[in-house]
C-alpha cells in the first residue's frame, strides 16, 4: 500500500491519475478498463508493471477495436475513451503495481491509471474441468466460488480462439436464477455453487468456457470448463420371441422357434462373395422346439461388437448355461443366437 501511494503522488506530478484495486485467484483470469480523455482517442495506449527502475511494459494497443495478444496479456483499445486489459492463468508474481498509459510528447500532459493486482492463491477450486455431453440432450456445469465472491454478479462465458471471453451472460447479485435461450443459471449462495445448464445441446456448444465474478470493476474468472459435445452413442437390438407357452396351446412337435441373423454394424457395402451386402440381409431358419424352451430374450449390441453367437441349450448339469463366442474379424458384423434343445 505504500509503495501504490508513492506511485500515485509521482503520478499525480506528472498527469492525470486514477487508481483500481483487482484481485484475482491463482490459475484465473482478471478483466478490467482503463479510462483516457476524449482527445487521446488516436493515441496508443499501454499496459507496463512498476518495477524499482522502470515501468516494463506487458502490452500495447494496436489498431481500434481489435485485440493484441501478448503472452498471457490483451488489451483491446475500443475508441469509447477506455482501453480492456486482460490477464490470464494468474501467478502469485504477478501481484504488484501496474500502470495503464496513453502515450504523449509531454508526460506531465498524459493520463495514468494505477492498477493494484492482487492474487488469491485458493487450493479449494478447480481450475479446470472437462465435460462431455451428447447431440440433443443437456449438461449441467457447477462452478464454486469463494466467499467473498458470494454477493458478485455471476459471469460465464465462451472463450474465443484468441483466448477473449464473450458471449457472457450474468445473474445479478439480488437474483438466485435466470434463463438464456437454451441456457438456465443459478446461484445456490449457501452451498456458494454458481450452475449453468445447456439444453438441446449443438456442435456449437463445442468449446472452452469460463465462470467467475464480476464487481463495477473488474471481472474475475475462476474456473475454466472445456465441454465436448458427441453424438450419442449407438446401440443394437436383437429380439428373439419364444413360442407360445404351453398353458396357451398344447405342446406340439411343430412348433418352432427361429434363429435370426441382424446386422450389426451401421456401415453398408457388399461382401465380395455375391448376394447380399455385409449386414445386409436376415435368415430364419427353422426347428422343432421342446415345450421346455427358454422364455423370450433380449440382447444389445454396440457398433464394436463384429460378430457374436449365444447358445442357450437345456443341460441337466447347467440348466442355465449359455455359451458365448466373439470373433473380431472386420468382415462378421453378425449376431446369431441358437435356441438348442436339451439332449435326448
Amino acid at each position: 500500500m505504500r509503495n501504490l501511494l508513492i506511485l500515485i503522488i509521482l503520478s499525480f506530478m506528472t498527469g492525470c491519475v486514477s487508481c483500481l484495486e483487482v484481485e484475482g485467484c491463482s490459475g484465473g483470469t482478471v478483466i478490467f478498463t482503463c479510462k483516457y480523455p476524449d482527445n487521446y482517442q488516436s493515441n496508443d495506449k499501454y499496459f507496463c508493471k512498476e518495477s524499482t527502475q522502470s515501468c516494463e511494459e506487458k502490452i500495447k494497443s494496436g489498431m481500434k477495436n481489435t485485440w493484441e495478444n501478448k503472452d498471457r496479456f490483451s488489451l483491446c483499445d475500443t475508441n469509447r475513451k477506455l482501453f480492456t486489459v486482460i490477464i490470464r492463468k494468474l501467478e502469485k508474481s504477478d501481484e504488484g503495481n501496474y500502470k495503464c498509459e496513453v502515450a504523449t510528447s509531454d508526460p506531465s500532459s498524459g493520463h495514468v491509471t494505477i492498477v493494484e493486482l492482487k492474487v488469491k492463491e485458493d487450493d479449494c477450486f478447480k481450475k479446470s474441468v472437462k465435460e462431455t455431453a451428447y447431440l440433443g440432450r443437456n449438461a449441467t456445469i457447477t462452478c464454486k466460488y469463494p466467499e467473498d465472491h458470494e454477493n458478485r454478479t455471476k459471469y460465464f462465458c465462451k472463450q474465443d480462439d484468441r483466448f477473449i471471453c464473450k458471449d457472457n451472460i450474468t445473474l445479478e447479485s439480488e437474483k438466485i436464477s435466470n434463463k438464456h435461450g437454451r441456457l438456465f443459471v443459478s446461484d445456490n449462495r449457501r452451498e456458494r455453487v454458481f450452475t449453468v445448464t445447456f439444453t438441446n445441446l449443438t456442435v456449437e456448444d463445442t468449446g472452452v468456457y469460463w465462470c467467475g465474478g464480476k464487481t463495477h470493476v473488474y471481472t474475475t474468472l475462476i474456473t475454466e470448463v472445456e465441454l465436448a459435445v458427441n453424438a450419442p452413442p449407438k446401440t443394437t437390438m436383437v429380439t428373439t420371441m419364444s413360442p407360445a407357452s404351453s398353458s396357451r396351446s398344447p405342446p406340439s412337435p411343430l412348433n418352432r422357434a427361429a434363429s435370426s441373423t441382424h446386422r450389426l454394424s451401421t456401415d453398408a457395402g457388399n461382401n465380395g462373395k455375391g448376394g447380399h451386402g455385409i449386414g445386409d440381409s436376415e435368415d430364419i431358419k427353422e426347428r422343432s422346439l421342446q415345450p421346455d424352451s427358454v422364455p423370450a430374450t433380449t440382447i444389445y449390441a454396440s457398433d464394436s461388437l463384429h460378430y457374436a453367437s449365444v447358445n442357450f441349450q437345456k443341460n441337466p448339469v447347467c440348466p442355465t448355461e449359455a455359451a458365448i463366442a466373439k470373433e473380431d474379424t472386420p468382415f462378421a458384423d453378425y449376431a446369431t443366437v441358437n435356441f438348442g434343445q436339451s439332449p435326448a
